[in-house]
């Protein structure tokens, strides 16, 4: 798995949203950043916005919740898509994939150490 790549939860009674790999795994293994993207509402941060042609599973106005932003590793990802937990999608693209990362810069909702990692990896300025 890669940045970019993008999976739902299979126990949908746990999560419904798309998540996004935004770190470089190959950089670092055990620290691995998602974020998910969820129907955008005027209360919802709006730095990152996707809408249908940005993502196959994008049907509608859509944003980036940095602030339901995860880390895990690459091994637990492995392991979960393995075990069928995990249901793989379509990557997003180069140019959403800058999107997101870029958002990440100008959202108050993130928590620093993603940020620091992040910026670490070289993925964002």
């Amino acid at each position: 798995m890669k940045a970019g790549d993008t999976f739902f939860i299979a126990d949908r009674g746990v999560d419904s949203h798309l998540w996004v790999i935004v770190s470089e795994p190959e950089n670092d293994a055990e620290r691995v950043v998602l974020v998910s993207m969820t129907t955008y509402e005027s209360y919802k941060e709006d730095v990152c916005i996707l809408d249908v042609g940005d993502h196959p599973r994008i049907t509608h106005k859509t944003c980036i919740a940095y602030n339901e932003a995860r880390m895990t590793s690459l091994e637990n990802l492995i392991q979960l898509r393995d075990g069928a937990r995990l249901k793989l999608q379509a990557p997003v693209s180069e140019a959403v994939l800058k999107r997101i990362r870029d958002g990440i810069s100008r959202s108050t909702k993130i928590k620093y150490k993603f940020v620091e990692l992040l910026l670490d990896q070289g993925v964002i300025e």
